[in-house]
């Protein structure tokens, strides 16, 4: 295996064993047994196999040994047997190629084959040669066709004058399709798939509803399976429903310096028929669907049924989306990458680009849906610490709720991917899944955001993750997100058309996020005349420690009491005053961050001090214009003012005839990023005791007199253990 050949020791190489039937050519890679500690027998029944056609070999070899031999013009050997040693698959022939003649041979190689297919497979080989080439051939060509029509089911086919064009739009739409996935059924849907979708969901909705599933075709449409479930009266299967996306060969994003770059697309059961699932982290999948709804549109209020489904009572996200349902990372402290927090800059444009699809492809489908309560809440047991809390180490404000986890495995182990969504009665395994309505949904992810506004800054990072940048990872806790806030404009904008142009007067929301909501809209009225000049840094702490408590009341009562079931009638002309209300605090802020060159600030960095709250710039970025050009404040005169700046400055690159997302910026050498000058810590008595104890536990002093903070710390973290162990030794 991968994890056998890359990450063990190469004294397990011992158990390897390559063997090679000299008549086909075929080669076996096997284990003698089974990689373990246990004091039992442990077979190992499954093999790695390679074989080639198209050569008569002079010499076939199953390791690397004989390479130098070979690079010095030495003869090679066959080699039928190998043991201890890693395998690998060289063939040797010789022939002569004449002017314009060409030769070609395939080489192939399988993993996880049993003795059967072994057998199959030398059976196969020990046939004629070139029927063999030519079913290989053909399966290829099979393979390439196949490709070839999952591209162009999302639209990837074109052909322009271009080539380099037409393969650049031919390679986007496949890797979107290998993340996002594609239909393979188009709009048709297949009863066995949708019954399977089902019972990794809700065993319950499976047994209750029995008659709505074996009253269905074999296969129907899925503007049909709509129809019929919103018509049948059981919300649970209504959600279901309307989040029932029959996709395949999607699967989760890989990156190169993530471990999690082991991904399997699966597209077969084990019995050879089509597998529909996907898979994928919430920052990626949902930018794969924008792209694949456009080919897809009846899907794309499915789409935003996922998305709202799996979105918290505190109006964050989890880490990942499956066809059975959320998930989300779990700590552990000897894991370096299972760090717990949300990402809160997606969220808002993703859904709000969805939603927009939806209202060109279907108008008035949002609107019908804003009061009906067919969403829910994901029941992640993530738990943001109080406001109190949070600006004293706003680099860690999560704590993970083990009791509520074990909860939630309990009720998965019971139920099916539903137990992972919010119920009434927590403590109580029959309790009822949470629904709620669209403008509810929507309403709590806006709440979310303002509650973390610091005006003239942008939205506080505060919640353990970065933005979609990871060469911004050190903002969080003190970064201040103009993007975010950019597209948070967007998104206002777009709902309170949506609820403008609705035949609604009011509608219910959840008690709790009513009283949440209604605590907001006091507060931003409140502090509303500071709009007409610039804020204070005390006028600012105010109003950001007003706005981040009402949050984490709201939070709290939530983590302590779940939702009471009882809802407050909200009035809509009360609800677009309070987004008229919100949008004069986003543009202010947003106005705030032109910057003098005629750019826009991205982010800025928060600082904290008693009862302040100064703001400091960032140097400038790329995503800040692309984020003010699209949040719809500019007009058409100041669109292209900042287009014709951003040409004109350090973000554009001449020679690429493109913008980058940094300047060119000149960064400090090696030694001088970690150089504190003698005169910044002379007088410090710490100093003068760590040095005359010959302690370098802190720092250490050079030749030259400069000294170096240790070299084994990462951040101030590591700054403030060291102090902390030198505080409890008395010399110090």
């Amino acid at each position: 295996s991968e994890t056998t050949q890359n990450t063990f020791s190469p004294l397990l190489d011992a158990y390897k064993k390559n063997e090679l039937d000299e008549e086909t050519g075929l080669a076996v890679y096997s284990l003698n047994s089974q990689l373990t500690d246990l004091a039992e027998p442990s077979e190992s029944l499954l093999a790695t196999v390679a074989w080639q056609v198209g050569l008569k070999p002079e010499a076939i070899l199953l390791s690397s040994h004989q390479l130098d031999a070979f690079r010095s013009g030495q003869r090679v050997h066959t080699e039928t047997e190998t043991r201890g040693r890693r395998g690998a698959y060289f063939t040797h022939a010789v022939f002569t190629l004449q002017a314009g003649e060409e030769r070609a041979w395939h080489v192939v190689a399988d993993v996880d084959q049993d003795a059967a297919a072994v057998v199959r497979l030398t059976l196969l080989l020990r046939g004629d040669e070139k029927d063999l080439i030519s079913s290989l051939e053909a399966d290829l060509a099979a393979s390439d066709c196949n490709l070839k029509d999952i591209v162009s089911s999302a639209d990837g086919l074109q052909l322009t004058d271009k080539p380099l064009v037409t393969a650049h739009h031919f390679a986007n739409v496949m890797f979107n399709a290998m993340r996002g996935g594609y239909f393979p059924d188009q709009y048709r849907v297949k009863k066995t798939d949708f019954i399977d979708y089902i019972s990794h969901l809700n065993q319950t909705v499976l047994a209750v509803e029995n008659n709505f599933f074996s009253d269905l075709p074999e296969e129907l449409t899925i503007q049909e399976l709509r129809e019929r479930a919103n018509a049948y009266g059981n919300l649970d299967l209504a959600r279901l429903v309307n989040s029932y996306l029959p996709l395949t060969f999607s699967r989760r994003h890989g990156d190169p310096s993530r471990p999690w770059n082991r991904f399997s697309i699966k597209v077969k059961r084990e019995d050879g028929s089509k597998r529909l699932d996907y898979e994928g982290n919430w920052r990626d999948i949902f930018q794969n669907w924008e792209a694949l709804a456009l080919s897809y549109p009846e899907y794309t209020e499915n789409m935003i049924h996922v998305f709202l489904n799996a979105t918290t009572a505190d109006g964050y996200n989890p880490y990942r989306l499956t066809r059975q349902g959320i998930d989300w990372e779990i700590p552990d402290p000897n894991n370096p990458w299972a760090n717990i927090g949300y990402w809160s800059d997606h969220q808002i444009i993703y859904l709000t680009k969805l939603m927009e699809i939806s209202l060109k492809v279907h108008p008035g489908y949002l609107q019908s849906g804003l009061a009906k309560p067919l969403f829910s809440y994901a029941d992640v047991p993530y738990q943001i610490k109080t406001y109190s809390e949070i600006p004293k180490d706003p680099y860690n404000t999560i704590a993970f709720d083990w009791e509520r986890e074990q909860r939630v495995k309990e009720r998965v182990a019971q139920l099916g991917g539903d137990g992972k969504l919010v119920r009434f009665q927590e403590n109580q395994a029959s309790g009822s899944i949470v629904h709620a309505s669209l403008t509810e949904k929507l309403l709590t992810l806006l709440l979310a955001k303002l509650v973390n506004l610091v005006p003239g800054g942008g939205i506080w990072m505060n919640t353990q993750r970065p933005e979609w940048n990871d060469a911004n990872n050190a903002l969080v806790g003190k970064g201040l997100s103009v993007v975010t806030l950019a597209y948070l404009r967007r998104y206002i904008h777009f709902v309170r058309d949506l609820l403008l142009k609705s035949d609604l007067d009011s509608v219910e929301v959840h008690m709790e996020v009513a009283a949440f909501y209604q605590q907001l809209f006091k507060i931003l009225k409140e502090y509303s005349p500071l709009l007409q000049s610039h804020f204070n840094d005390h006028q600012r702490r105010e109003v950001m420690d007003a706005l981040g408590q009402a949050g984490s009341d709201y939070r709290w009562t939530f983590y302590l009491n779940g939702f009471s079931g009882k809802t407050e009638v909200l009035d809509l002309r009360h609800l677009m005053e309070f987004l008229d209300v919100a949008l004069d605090y986003v543009d202010h802020t947003l106005r705030a961050n032109r910057r003098s060159d005629g750019l826009y600030h991205s982010y800025n960095i928060l600082h904290l001090q008693q009862g302040s709250a100064a703001i400091s710039p960032l140097y400038e970025m790329l995503e800040g214009q692309v984020a003010i050009l699209s949040s719809g404040l500019l007009g058409g005169a100041e669109s292209l003012e900042l287009l014709k700046c951003l040409r004109n400055g350090p973000l554009y690159r001449a020679d690429q005839h493109s913008y980058i997302l940094y300047p060119d910026r000149e960064l400090q050498r090696f030694v001088a990023k970690n150089t504190v000058s003698p005169h910044r810590v002379e007088g410090l008595s710490l100093v003068r005791d760590l040095l005359l104890a010959g302690d370098k536990s802190l720092f250490v002093r050079d030749e030259n007199g400069d000294y170096h903070f240790a070299s084994s710390f990462r951040n101030i973290k590591d700054v403030r253990e060291a102090l902390l162990a030198l505080k409890a030794q008395s010399r110090f």
